[in-house]
Formats: C-alpha cells, sequence, structure tokens
C-alpha cells in the first residue's frame, strides 16, 4: 500500500509543478544575440537580457521609448541590432543612473509582425533594470572584481 501512495505523490507533485505555479513567470536568461536572431521564438516570455541602454525619452514624458543595443559601439552608430523597450516608471526616474549604461533587463518580450515580413522586436513591462557596467570603467577591468581560478 505503501509504495502506490509514493507514486501518487510523486505524480502529483509533477502536475504542480507543471501547472500555472511561481515556476511558469520565472524569467528566462537569453542574450541579446539570441533574442534579435530569433525574435518569434521568445515572443510573450519573460526574459533576462543584457545590453547598452539609449533612453530616448524626455524628462516625464510617459510615450518614450528606449533601445537596448549589443554594444555602446553599435548604439554610437545607430545600428539596426538592437530592441526596442517601453521603460517603467522606475525607469524614468533613474534615468541618470542607467542611460548609457550596459544593464540586466527584466521583462516581458514582443515580436510585432512588420509589412515586410521581419519583425519588430519590443519589450514591455519591465519588471527589472539595473546598471551592470559603465562603459567608462568596464566591470572586466575593475580590480575589486572576483578573479576566476
Amino acid at each position: 500500500m505503501r509504495r502506490p501512495l509514493i507514486v501518487l505523490t510523486i505524480f502529483a507533485l509533477g502536475i504542480l509543478e507543471a501547472g500555472a505555479g511561481p515556476n511558469q513567470d520565472r524569467p528566462r536568461p537569453v542574450s541579446l544575440v539570441e533574442l534579435i536572431a530569433n525574435p518569434d521564438h521568445f515572443d510573450g516570455k519573460l526574459l533576462v537580457v543584457k545590453g547598452f541602454l539609449v533612453a530616448a525619452w524626455s524628462g516625464h514624458d510617459n510615450h518614450g521609448t528606449a533601445s537596448l543595443f549589443l554594444t555602446k559601439e553599435s548604439a554610437d552608430n545607430l545600428l539596426d541590432a538592437n530592441v526596442l523597450v517601453r521603460p517603467n516608471e522606475r525607469m524614468r526616474r533613474d534615468e541618470e543612473k542607467i542611460d548609457r549604461m550596459y544593464v540586466v533587463l527584466t521583462g516581458y518580450f514582443h515580436a510585432v509582425p512588420a509589412e515586410n515580413g521581419a519583425f519588430i522586436a519590443e519589450i514591455k513591462d519591465v519588471q527589472d533594470c539595473n546598471p551592470w557596467s559603465d562603459p567608462n570603467h568596464p566591470i572586466g577591468l575593475r580590480q575589486d572584481r572576483p578573479r576566476s581560478k
């Protein structure tokens, strides 16, 4: 009698994990390259992505956007390899901390079909956006960073 109870318990736990639990909205880390190359694959997903953020809103403009580029050089040269970001209120308040910085951003990705068959890639409903590395003082050159063994 004990064995069927154990099997039933394991089965029930498996169903709970697969269902609409807290794991469903766990953000998935993804590279910006992967996101730009396969936007339809990530549509509607909660993602964590790193990139160089350029704010394109002014002051309290609620209609502005930002762009997340692969690199500072990509942003400086206005290369097309970027993702639009709809900033949240915290991003607007933290503009001085995050504008023209490498950031770690968590939000829902949307691949909006364009007329030419391509996609317009954008991140909405941003949950978190924090500075990761200052291009003027890169994290890889800091003396206090952990060393790999």
